[in-house]
């Protein structure tokens, strides 16, 4: 129950997060930027014991610098606070220490402003958080969020704007479009024929060569020869092109 719960409300949240980041980006639009004093870099958490700083310290700090990039790292250590709870590890004491419930309830904005800017994983771990949801629950959040849709096709855009250099981007395409859109219920095979070609280039799965053939076919039965040879080209020329990164 407690990971339903946080799925939910990770992904609603991130969705106001982006009408948040949108707003903020307006308004500078609209005014002359003011300089603001160089912030002293945050203490990474492999440091926290040494230096004295709780990974909640790093959290506060990250969110004080007010960058994309420090939103993401924010995120990042208070989803590894969630995971340790959610599986029991035994360094969850370590992991949440001085992360507070207020840093909880700003993740999805975090998280939402981190997918915008375009953060390397940022996009992947923010369709991860949607994809969570429960497909009966995205329908009441849709009607009650209006950002919700809005949100879920910038984090895809952002994701094939990404994946020409992010194997993380291809991944979660592949699934993405194979199945259906965690949204519109919907899939696209021709662009999931494209991810998955390229994945399978860059990274072959061995021992799962059969499943890969299932999914295939399934993709190509819903499509014209031409639309094949075209996605598989195309998915062949993203792999050979890919300055690619696990993301």
């Amino acid at each position: 129950m407690r990971l339903k719960a946080t799925a939910i409300a990770l992904a609603v949240v991130a969705a106001i997060g982006y009408g948040v980041h949108e707003r903020k980006v307006l308004g500078r639009q609209q005014q002359t930027a003011a300089p603001t004093p160089e912030a002293p870099p945050p203490a990474p958490f492999a440091a926290a014991d040494r230096l004295g700083y709780t990974p909640g310290d790093d959290v506060t700090r990250y969110v004080a610098l007010g960058t994309p990039t420090a939103a993401f790292d924010a995120w990042t250590l208070i989803d590894a606070c969630e995971r340790a709870e959610r599986h029991a590890l035994p360094d969850v004491a370590a992991r949440c220490n001085g992360i507070t419930q207020r840093h909880r309830r700003k993740a999805g904005e975090l998280l939402g402003t981190a997918m915008m800017a375009g953060v390397h994983g940022a996009a992947v771990e923010y369709v991860q958080a949607i994809l969570g949801v429960p497909r009966e629950e995205i329908a009441p959040a849709r009607r009650d969020n209006p950002n919700i849709d809005k949100a879920v096709r910038t984090a895809v855009e952002k994701l094939e704007e990404a994946a020409p250099r992010d194997l993380g981007a291809i991944r979660m395409l592949s699934r993405l479009y194979r199945h259906a859109h965690p949204v519109t219920g919907e899939r696209n095979a021709e662009k999931a024929l494209v991810y998955m070609t390229a994945e399978h280039e860059l990274v072959p799965a061995a021992g799962f060569e059969k499943a890969r053939q299932r999914y295939v076919a399934s993709l190509t039965v819903d499509l014209t020869p031409e639309q094949v040879q075209r996605a598989r080209e195309a998915g062949l020329q993203l792999a050979r092109n890919c300055d690619c990164k696990e993301g």
